[in-house]
């Protein structure tokens, strides 16, 4: 081991909620401490707002610094205009020279994604030249060659996959990337701590629930999982649905149709900590379809499996990895209502089918994403381990 810790800078210039990525990147690197120490380069801007992303930060004491931007700095992509263009260099020459105001002090620089490549390319080439590791991540992938992915692929020197299907699927459309060492690490989900207090949701109490957990949009299913939902609902009288997430805005098709749905269908948000909701659950639906989306890893659906509790879902990307079809869970091979809704029948009429398998899913995730595998797989990919 080192015989001090080894620093690691991660551009994070973000004001988003802590969805899956977010959470993942600041899980990961807690867990490595003290052996790794993060600089987290965070958003200047909201700062003075109550962001979910930097206040679990702060609760976690992980350092941070600042970025430069006073006002939101806008994505690099095709200018509209000759204003906008210049808006975009301003940004990208401001990012670059903050990520490499702080690169001489760090051992490697990680990248969450490949858009952050474009904020740290003074930073990577400093890197390359002082023989120093850039990592990237893909916490989400495309199908689809990326011009994009292979720029920033010259400046990396190892990628990190979540699952071996994210492999295959990125490396089958842009092979540049097994030029670079790549490496395959999940992410290590906490289970529910057994000694915090914790009560059920009122809205819970004396029904049977069934827990959805994620991006609430057509491109999750939500529409496929409230027409499922429709078809139980009249032969299961103490059947509840819960949708956890942001409602999307007001003229958005699926917010206009929740608006339209009786109280047996309850929307109570984004939550933080959501196992106080599944821990309460009977079943967890993932509705993702992979005509629409194929899920990069399922980080919702390891947490069911954590708390106990069996998921229906679509086989989308990772997820037939995580969900062991009528064993941990049910996988739907037909993107229908029809097949969530008689999934999600099964195990209501089958409460010992139910239980047979929640056990098992509870066992089989613990094996596979724990935090002590997790944690050495990182520590050697960085060097540290054995």
């Amino acid at each position: 081991m080192s015989h001090r810790p080894y620093r690691v800078l991660i551009p994070f210039n973000t004001d988003a909620l802590l969805y899956g990525m977010e959470r993942a990147v600041i899980e990961t690197f807690d867990l490595l401490r003290p052996d790794v120490e993060p600089l987290f380069l965070v958003s200047r801007n909201p700062r003075g707002v109550d962001y979910p992303v930097l206040r679990e930060l702060e609760r976690r004491r992980l350092p941070t610094a600042l970025f430069s931007d006073r006002t939101d700095w806008p994505r690099l992509q095709k200018p509209c205009s000759l204003l906008h263009l210049a808006r975009m260099l301003n940004a990208f020459l401001a990012g670059n020279r903050d990520v490499l105001r702080h690169t001489p002090n760090c051992d490697a620089i990680y990248l969450p994604g490949v858009d952050y490549g474009l904020f740290a390319l003074a930073a990577m080439l400093h890197c390359r030249l002082q023989h120093k590791p850039v990592f990237h991540q893909f916490h989400s992938f495309s199908a689809r060659p990326s011009r994009q992915l292979a720029f920033v692929n010259h400046f990396v020197t190892d990628h990190i996959h979540i699952t071996e299907f994210g492999l295959k699927t990125v490396s089958g459309t842009n092979p540049c990337i097994l030029r670079r060492s790549n490496h395959v690490i999940p992410h290590s989900v906490d289970p529910p701590a057994g000694a915090r207090p914790r009560t059920m949701p009122e809205s819970f109490r004396g029904h049977r629930n069934i827990v959805y957990a994620g991006q609430i949009s057509l491109t999750k299913g939500l529409d496929i999982l409230l027409d499922a939902f429709a078809l139980i609902a009249a032969r299961y009288p103490d059947v509840r649905l819960h949708i956890l997430g942001a409602l999307p805005a007001n003229d958005d098709p699926i917010a206009v149709r929740l608006r339209a749905c009786d109280n047996r269908i309850q929307c109570p948000g984004f939550q933080e900590d959501i196992y106080p909701f599944f821990e309460n659950a009977f079943v967890v639906a993932q509705s993702t379809p992979p005509s629409r989306c194929q899920e990069s890893f399922g980080r919702t659906v390891v947490e069911a499996a954590m708390a106990g509790i069996p998921v229906v879902c679509f086989a989308s990307g990772a997820l037939p990895g995580i969900v062991s079809n009528g064993v941990t869970g049910t996988i739907c091979r037909e993107e229908t209502a029809l097949a969530i809704a008689t999934a999600m029948s099964a195990y209501l009429d089958d409460p010992a089918m139910r239980d047979r398998h929640a056990a098992r899913a509870r066992t089989q995730v613990e094996a596979l994403f724990s935090r002590t595998a997790i944690r050495q797989k990182w520590l050697r990919m960085f060097g540290l381990g054995t």
